[in-house]
């Protein structure tokens, strides 16, 4: 985690050719990031079923190469630089991709899922890199009525509702332009969405210690955590997971973090 360098590129592994690019472009902009972006246009249980047949023995460079969803631009991008930083993948829970009225389905939905956020666990590893997953979906960034909302603490969306999320938001949340957000716009969503992470995990509205963050809201806890929500209660607690690359891109190097 972290980074003192400023000319350093990242690829971006995305689902979507549209609403993921123009965020993460917005961001990095924003944080003054060297990127490339790369649309799998496939959700993570598309991707998974083509990983899974592979044994999860690969690069991923290598599959986004083979893959016809992939477009020759974006190919164009990972055949030009030969290696990356740092590696993420952003992509949305998607469980609408299977029957969310049988039970099962959901349950197999969700191992799907963990075994990838297990699988992608190092950015700085360009063969693997680390996922992030929002819930329910990308648009989960502007889920509040103000850029630091104290009521995104209890913001939830009904398992049964996914499927009209984006029009959800549409009415309840940020109606500003994504391209007029300022960087205190965004330190104010990442910590928002800390803040959140922090109440899914330990129970606290608050902000975690930078040791917090890095032992307790990682991937794998808060996913752990929304599972047992989505099943017992068939609920999702919304986070935009992808906020928090601006937290492991720089670590708390020179109170990166403490200055948020």
């Amino acid at each position: 985690m972290g980074s003192s360098q400023t000319n350093v590129k990242s690829l971006f592994i995305v689902e979507g050719a549209d609403r993921e690019v123009k965020f993460i472009k917005k961001l990095a902009k924003t944080f003054n990031w060297g990127i490339e972006i790369v649309s799998v246009c496939a959700n993570i249980h598309m991707l998974y079923t083509k990983l899974k047949a592979e044994d999860f023995n690969f690069e991923i460079k290598s599959i986004l190469l083979e893959s016809p969803n992939v477009s020759e631009t974006d190919k164009d991008k990972l055949r030009s630089e030969k290696n990356f930083a740092y590696t993420y993948l952003i992509f949305d829970l998607d469980l609408q991709h299977y029957d969310i009225s049988d039970e099962e389905n959901i349950r197999r939905g969700l191992n799907d899922v963990k075994e990838m956020i297990r699988y992608f666990n190092d950015e700085t590893d360009s063969t693997v890199g680390k996922m992030y997953i929002n819930y329910p979906m990308i648009e989960s960034y502007r889920d509040c009525s103000s850029f630091f909302d104290e009521e995104f603490k209890t913001r939830m969306i009904n398992l049964s509702d996914i499927t009209s999320y984006k029009t959800i938001v549409g009415k309840r949340g940020i109606n500003t332009n994504l391209s007029k957000y300022t960087t205190e716009n965004f330190k104010d969503l990442v910590c928002m969405n800390l803040f959140k992470g922090n109440y899914i995990y330990n129970g606290i509205w608050g902000k975690p210690t930078y040791s917090n963050y890095v032992d307790n809201i990682s991937q794998d806890k808060i996913f752990d955590n929304q599972s047992l929500k989505i099943l017992n209660e068939k609920i999702i607690s919304v986070l935009n997971c992808s906020l928090f690359i601006v937290v492991d891109y720089y670590g708390n190097q020179n109170f990166h973090y403490d200055n948020l």
